[in-house]
């Protein structure tokens, strides 16, 4: 009768811990961080638990909203059931990875150190684990001395290999409000990713990436070039029937622009034909 009461024990205690691994695996977080501060940085007040929540703010900020273009859930300070919340007290983190990774959940492991450099510069030193990838290793420099504008740079440059198009396009919105270093910044996280080798799973997303870059053209007023970004959109093969239209509206908006351009010269080198030599002080070869 004791072994039997025994092995009812073991098997209670298994049951439990799978419920509670299960729950945490299905609605807690599927972004596991953590970050390293300098201890040199820690005694001005920047430690680790700060840089934690500047990094989920930022992560948070870029994959909040709705897209076009089907993006992974990514859950930053998700509040737990009362079952997962038992996952951290019996260290069940490894467990809840590995079931996340067989739910086939979009799971993100994200390790960084924070160290100080010469001077004021700073350097965040970063390591990037997705599901069925290998590892990435990326580094960002902050030269002002800025603690929490390098570990929001390191948010960005970490979320666009999750997904390059929402990185861009927070930039972009925010390059509006007159940021010029905003728009400087969707643009070299749109060129990067078009850079990098053809994923198919991400067919949409590129072509989106070119369209992004078309209306970072067009704010410069650069209409060859949005039209040329919008162009390579055609040959993607496998994109979404809504991001093609999204694009192909683009496509057209910009004719629009280029002929209203070429009309508005037209119209003005005639007026410039036209008008006596005398007070005219405008450029022909400007018009």
């Amino acid at each position: 009768m004791f072994p039997f009461e025994i092995m009812t024990l073991v098997l209670l205690a298994g049951m439990a811990v799978s419920l509670v691994a299960g729950e945490a695996a299905l609605y807690g977080d599927t972004l596991s961080l953590h970050i390293n501060v300098a201890p040199k940085l820690v005694q001005g007040g920047f430690d680790t638990d700060t840089a934690d929540q500047v990094f989920i703010a930022e992560a948070a900020q870029i994959v909040r909203g709705e897209s076009i273009i089907p993006t992974p859930t990514l859950r930053v300070s998700s509040n737990p059931t009362v079952v997962s919340a038992l996952a951290s007290p019996l260290r069940l983190e490894s467990l809840v990875g590995a079931l996340q990774d067989q739910f086939g959940l979009e799971r993100l492991v994200v390790n960084a150190a924070v160290l100080s450099g010469p001077g004021d510069s700073l350097r965040m030193l970063i390591v990037v684990a997705q599901p069925g990838q290998t590892q990435e290793q990326m580094q960002v420099t902050q030269n002002d001395g800025d603690l929490a504008e390098l570990v929001r740079r390191g948010a960005d440059i970490t979320m666009a290999r999750v997904s390059p198009y929402r990185v861009a396009q927070a930039d972009y919105i925010r390059g509006l409000n007159n940021d010029r270093q905003a728009l400087r910044g969707a643009r070299e996280t749109a060129t990067s990713y078009l850079a990098r080798p053809w994923e198919p799973a991400r067919a949409s997303e590129r072509a989106m990436l070119y369209n992004l870059l078309a209306m970072l053209s067009l704010l410069d007023d650069e209409i060859p070039a949005a039209e040329n970004d919008l162009a390579q959109v055609e040959p993607i093969p496998g994109v979404l029937a809504q991001a093609r239209a999204v694009v192909a509206l683009r496509a057209c908006l910009t004719r629009i622009i280029r002929r209203a351009l070429i009309c508005h010269r037209r119209f003005w080198r005639g007026v410039v034909v036209n008008l006596p030599v005398v007070g005219l002080t405008e450029n022909r070869q400007d018009l």
